[in-house]
């Protein structure tokens, strides 16, 4: 494996839940991308139509702030600087307001792999498979671009928005202007929560979004974590992590909803109103009712 492969940025990402891995389409490149087919159609031929609509995922990055570690890894040399530097501030952007752990890895080489199995073992050598992903392959070796997917990318991102965007990414990468392609593929990412990470899947789709419009529309700044703490480290431990990561730069209360120990812990403790404080320690989770619980949480809190 690459050298860019032995680059572990683990550090970064504190986390106490492995998820399921998603398997995507890998994308030939091709100026005609395949359409997504719905299930009653999966024995016939894919279609090759162009998309009606160029899918709005091209990030805007006025204001945008530098990234405080590596998420491109340029092993093809296909960059140049400034836009490395770009598309690692969103990467980074992604790590930290989505809490989705990012990466890009443009390759000549897949080291006999396919493109999912070399993004597998890059989430695995830099995240250890750990937690909501989403790892772009540029592959220079076989022309098969791959998006790997796993936890709350797999969940709010569509198959049909992943082939749209590739559609108008391709147009990119075949004419060399990697930047955009590498930008328009990841502001997919922006599709997914800023205040509901739900690691554990304990809420279905609908909860997650009525979860997401409680939260935005709060004035103290929350996030909730929901996840099955499953290794040795305390709950405070991973928690503050998490804390630090969503509100590097700003003020912030993260609420974390341990699955194992049907509990919940809220940081930085002088930050969390002494009401929503007892409410928390309190609370009696039991399953099923984590949703109703949590809302009932949140209700008084302005």
């Amino acid at each position: 494996m690459k050298k860019l492969l032995m680059i572990s940025l683990a550090l970064l990402c504190m986390t106490g839940c492995s998820l399921k891995q998603e398997t995507q389409q890998e994308n030939t490149r091709s100026i005609e991308m395949p359409s997504s087919s719905s299930s009653s159609d999966t024995e016939k031929e894919k279609e090759t139509t162009q998309p009606t609509t160029v899918f709005d995922s091209m990030p805007d990055l006025t204001g945008i702030r530098p990234a405080d570690g590596t998420f491109i890894f340029d092993d093809a040399g296909i960059l140049s600087e400034k836009d490395l530097s770009d598309c690692n501030d969103f990467a980074g952007l992604l790590y930290e307001d989505h809490l989705i752990n990012t990466a890009v890895l443009t390759v000549d080489d897949l080291h006999d792999m396919t493109p999912h199995e070399y993004a597998e073992k890059a989430f695995d050598d830099i995240y250890g498979s750990m937690g909501s992903a989403m790892i772009l392959i540029i592959n220079n070796d076989t022309d098969q671009d791959y998006l790997y997917r796993t936890g709350s990318c797999s969940r709010f991102i569509s198959d049909a928005d992943e082939n749209n965007a590739f559609f108008w990414a391709t147009k990119d990468i075949v004419t060399d202007d990697y930047r955009s392609g590498i930008l328009r593929l990841l502001g997919l990412g922006s599709e997914c929560p800023e205040h509901i990470f739900d690691n554990a899947m304990i809420f279905s789709d609908e909860e997650c979004a009525e979860l997401e419009d409680i939260l935005s529309g709060k004035n103290t700044n929350i996030a909730v974590l929901a996840t099955t703490n499953s290794t040795e480290r305390t709950n405070e431990e991973i928690c503050q992590d998490y804390c630090d990561r969503r509100f590097k730069d700003t003020e912030g209360i993260m609420i974390m909803l341990d699955k194992k120990t049907m509990t919940f812990t809220a940081l930085p403790e002088d930050s969390v109103p002494a009401e929503l404080k007892t409410a928390l320690s309190d609370a009696v989770l039991r399953d099923g009712k984590e949703f109703d619980t949590l809302c009932s949480i949140l209700e008084d809190v302005k």
